[in-house]
């Protein structure tokens, strides 16, 4: 009986790995932003909690701030390519808030949220379910 020969396991590997890299800027421009983030806005008065979610649905994405201030975001303008978000909203009693931000390391939405012009440095955490096995 013949021995089987080996077939080549580097070009696989080159191939697995250009098939994943060019699904990924793909996930990156549909989901990037997608979900819920909360974490820390921490302004010059002290600190304060701060959660926000976005929808996206094809290139229109919608969005609230549920805290501090829970109110739809009228202004969202997202650079999938930089991952660098702009959000504005407006309550009638509490005042003008807008997000200037960056998405880092695929969980982390880094930036200043202003409250009617005074910034203070935005922490937030993108939600995430792993399921136990």
């Amino acid at each position: 009986m013949a021995p089987i020969a080996a077939q080549p396991t580097l070009p696989r590997v080159w191939f697995l790995l250009g098939a994943f890299l060019a699904t990924a800027p793909a996930f990156a421009q549909n989901d990037a932003l997608r979900g819920t983030w909360s974490g820390q806005w921490i302004p010059e008065s002290g600190y304060d909690a701060s959660t926000v979610r976005f929808e996206v649905d094809g290139d229109t994405i919608t969005g609230e701030m549920l805290n501090p201030a829970n109110v739809a975001f009228d202004v969202i303008e997202f650079d999938a390519d930089t991952l660098e978000l702009v959000a504005e909203a407006t309550h009638p009693e509490q005042g003008h808030f807008r997000i200037e931000a960056r998405i880092e390391e695929v969980t982390r939405l880094n930036g200043t949220l202003f409250h009617d012009g005074a910034g203070g440095a935005l922490r937030l955490t993108k939600w995430t379910y792993r399921p136990r096995r």
